[in-house]
């Protein structure tokens, strides 16, 4: 990855708006990353037995378990993870990713324009 581009970096995708995972998933993918994109927590759990992902991006608020709760579980799946959070909530949000093991956290509707 040196070279700038995501060659060879597995990135999962959690996030139940499709809006925003297609948007994710198409920029991700023109930068050269594998990309799988998924709706909920439970559907990117499944993905990590099926396969070993570098990065997780997920929302928090999600259908079914939370993008909290997720953060923990993928990374017990794999510890290497790069988990990075993402939501239209506040700082409070961000912290409480942060604490379980988010690697850095983003303001979804910045994606949009918002």
């Amino acid at each position: 990855m040196s070279n700038g581009s995501g060659a060879d970096t597995q990135v999962l995708i959690v996030e139940d708006d499709e809006t925003i995972r297609m948007a994710l998933d198409v920029a991700l993918r023109q930068q050269g990353y594998a990309v799988t994109a998924v709706p909920t927590a439970e559907d990117g759990l499944a993905e990590f037995h099926r396969e070993r992902f570098d990065i997780a991006i997920s929302d928090v608020k999600l259908p079914g378990m939370s993008g909290l709760d997720f953060v923990a579980k993928a990374q017990s799946l794999n510890p290497e993870v790069i988990v990075i959070m993402m939501s239209g909530g506040g700082r409070s949000v961000a912290t409480e990713a942060m604490a379980r093991g988010a690697y850095d956290f983003f303001v979804s509707y910045s994606l949009l324009g918002g």
